[in-house]
C-alpha cells in the first residue's frame, strides 16, 4: 500500500495491524517523521496508538510468554504449506527454496507456515567456530532471511495467512540480546518479529483443533529416528514437526478407525551448506523438502511431500525445480 494520501482510518488500521512506526511507514508510504506526527495528532484527539513488536498479541500480555503459546486456525477446504529449518545464510537460494516458490504457485495455499529455524544464528549460537571458519554476522543472516522470506511473500496468493512457529535457532536472535543488554527490552528492532512484519509468530499452530481431524504444527517435539511415529502415537493427533531435518510421513491408527500422521517437514537448506559443517561430512538421513496438507470439508487428506533428490525437486511426480549443470 503506497499512496500519497492516507486517511485517519487507514492510518489507524495500519497501526493496529503492524504496531510499529517503521512498519506503518513502510506500508503507507509516509515518512517516519510524518508517521510520528500523525500519531501525535491522533493522540490529541483521544485516539492513542501504542507501539508494539510484530510478535505482540493480547495473549502475550495475558500469560507472560515470550511468544504466544498457540495460534488456532480453521480450514474447511484448502491447503497449508509447511516448510521448516530454512537456516538461511547469504548466497544463492537453495534448490528446496526455489521448489517451494514453484509449489506455492501450483497449490495456492490458504495458509503458509514457516515451521521454525528460519534464522540460523551461526555467529550468535552457543557452539564455538571450527578453527578459523568464517561465519556471517547476525546482520548478514538477518538480511538474507528477509530476502528469502520476501520471495515467499511475493509468491503467496492474496489473502494467504502467514504464520511462523518459533524454532530453537530463531530464538538465538533475541536470547543473546536479552542476556547481554536486558535494559533494551521493548525497544523496536530487538525482537525477531520486528524485522518480519506481516507474519504472526507463536510456538505452535493448531488446525481444526475442535474437529475430528485436529492437526498440531510446531517446530519440535520428540527426537530420534522414530520422532514422527512417537509424535503421532503420544499426541493422539496428526502432528507436523521440524528440527530433525527428516522428511517423512508416518501413519498411526486406532480401533475407532481414526488415522493420524506423524509428519516431519524436512529442511529448506542445502545439506552441504556451511551451516552444517558440524556433521563433518558424515552420512545423514536429513532430506531437503517440505510438506503440503490439503483439507476437504474439514477433513485432512493424505499429506503430500515435495522432496529434493540429487539435483531435482519433485512434487506429484513432476520436477518443480532443478540445478542445471553447465555443459563442459
Amino acid at each position: 500500500m503506497v499512496q500519497q494520501t492516507v486517511t485517519d482510518g487507514q492510518f489507524v488500521d495500519a497501526w493496529q495491524r503492524f504496531g510499529s512506526p517503521q512498519a506503518v511507514a513502510d506500508y503507507t508510504g509516509l515518512t517516519i517523521r510524518r508517521v510520528y506526527a500523525r500519531r501525535d495528532a491522533l493522540a490529541k484527539r483521544g485516539i492513542r496508538l501504542e507501539t508494539r513488536g510484530a510478535h505482540a498479541t493480547a495473549e502475550w500480555a495475558d500469560n507472560g510468554w515470550t511468544f504466544p503459546r498457540e495460534k488456532q486456525i480453521q480450514i474447511g477446504t484448502g491447503s497449508v504449506i509447511i516448510s521448516s529449518d530454512h537456516h538461511y545464510w547469504p548466497g544463492d537460494p537453495s534448490l528446496a527454496h526455489r521448489a517451494l516458490l514453484t509449489v506455492i504457485e501450483i497449490v495456492k495455499p490458504r495458509v503458509k507456515i514457516l515451521n521454525g529455524d528460519v534464522f540460523d544464528g551461526g555467529s550468535v549460537g552457543r557452539h564455538p567456530p571450527f578453527g578459523w571458519s568464517k561465519r556471517p554476522t547476525a546482520a548478514d543472516e538477518l538480511h538474507a532471511a528477509q530476502e528469502r522470506v520476501h520471495e515467499i511473500e511475493k509468491a503467496l496468493p492474496n489473502g494467504c495467512e502467514r504464520l511462523w512457529n518459533i524454532g530453537n535457532h530463531d530464538i538465538r536472535f533475541e536470547r543473546n540480546l536479552a542476556m547481554q543488554v536486558p535494559e533494551y527490552s521493548g525497544i523496536e528492532g530487538f525482537r525477531l518479529g520486528d524485522h518480519f512484519h506481516g507474519w504472526e509468530m507463536q510456538w505452535s499452530t493448531a488446525v481444526n483443533w475442535e474437529s475430528d481431524h485436529p492437526v498440531m504444527v510446531k517446530h519440535r517435539n520428540a527426537g530420534g529416528v522414530h520422532a514422527g511415529y512417537n509424535n503421532a502415537m503420544k499426541g493422539g493427533v496428526t502432528i507436523v514437526t521440524g528440527h530433525t531435518h527428516r522428511l517423512e510421513c508416518k501413519p498411526w491408527g486406532n480401533y475407532r478407525c481414526n488415522r493420524y500422521y506423524g509428519i516431519q517437514s524436512g529442511t529448506l537448506a542445502d545439506l552441504h551448506a556451511p551451516q552444517f559443517e558440524y556433521h563433518e561430512n558424515g552420512p545423514t538421513d536429513a532430506c531437503p523438502g517440505f510438506v503440503i496438507l490439503t483439507f476437504k470439508d474439514g477433513e485432512l487428506l493424505p499429506p503430500e511431500l515435495c522432496e529434493v533428490r540429487g539435483d531435482r525437486a519433485y512434487f506429484r511426480s513432476e520436477v518443480v525445480a532443478e540445478d542445471r549443470k553447465e555443459a563442459a
